[in-house]
């Protein structure tokens, strides 16, 4: 129905091109360091037995987005030469995903090397972004391990929030504690969205479904709908609605209202 669809995190980027980039790591393993190969096995694997959801609590979705940021900053490292438009582009979510997947469907497909876009990461006897793409799944759960430690603690939402950012309240330190709201969260480039901006070695989201609502058009006597905000139904943060809503809007619950029948004047 469509509360269902409206909280699906399915990812269909890592539908489309997670087994082939598998393959391809399978491969090609041995392009990367040699001190690297356990990380790259370890990352596979949690990969092969990920099923693309980008739910809080898995592994999967950590692995993946790391990957995907780290292949990221080697391409527009090299691409970009103005240091603001580069790290402008790195921490957005969405910033320079044309340029990747095109570089990714064309390294899968063995044309990397004839790309116009290069990869900075390189050795002299491979093509520059056949060593990225394997090399950087190590160095992900390289990252991951300094993050978080043991594997116990390895979950989409440690290193996800979502950020209910107060303009400008959120930016001034003395008062963010009262204005600004954050939360751990799934999803992203999902049908339940959260976008992401990466900074602080983390994945801070930025957009979201503020507002999910079901409406009933129906004939009968009384017609309802539901509706979900992500935070309250008060802007006063003094008030116990400021906030109340987050985890009910986190976990896909609605509030009820249900009306008389429409008529006529």
């Amino acid at each position: 129905d469509m509360k269902t669809i409206m909280m699906d995190t399915y990812d269909m980027y890592a539908h489309k091109f997670k087994t082939k980039m598998l393959e391809f790591v399978q491969k090609n393993k041995k392009l990367a360091p040699e001190e690297l190969w356990n990380d790259i096995d370890l990352g596979m694997k949690i990969l092969e037995s990920w099923n693309n959801y980008m739910e809080r609590d898995a592994k999967g979705p950590l692995v993946w987005a790391t990957w995907e940021m780290l292949n990221k900053m080697d391409i527009l490292n090299r691409y970009f030469e103005d240091q603001k438009d580069k790290q402008s582009i790195i921490q957005s979510y969405l910033g320079g995903d044309n340029y990747y997947y095109t570089i990714l469907k064309d390294t899968l497909a063995g044309h990397g090397q004839n790309h116009k876009f290069k990869c900075s990461v390189s050795n002299e006897k491979s093509n520059a972004c056949d060593v990225m793409l394997v090399t950087n799944l190590g160095r992900s759960i390289k990252r991951i391990k300094e993050q978080l430690g043991n594997q116990a603690n390895w979950r989409w939402g440690k290193l996800h929030t979502m950020e209910m950012t107060h303009l400008p309240f959120s930016s001034v330190s003395y008062l963010k504690p009262f204005f600004h709201r954050s939360f751990e969260t799934r999803g992203g480039k999902t049908l339940n969205p959260a976008y992401w901006s990466f900074a602080d070695g983390k994945f801070l989201g930025q957009w979201s479904a503020n507002i999910r609502m079901i409406v009933d058009f129906g004939e009968d006597e009384k017609n309802f709908s539901e509706y979900s905000l992500d935070t309250g139904n008060s802007g006063n943060i003094f008030s116990q609605f400021y906030g109340d809503n987050l985890k009910k809007h986190e976990e896909g619950k609605f509030w009820r209202v249900e009306t008389d029948k429409f008529q006529n004047p």
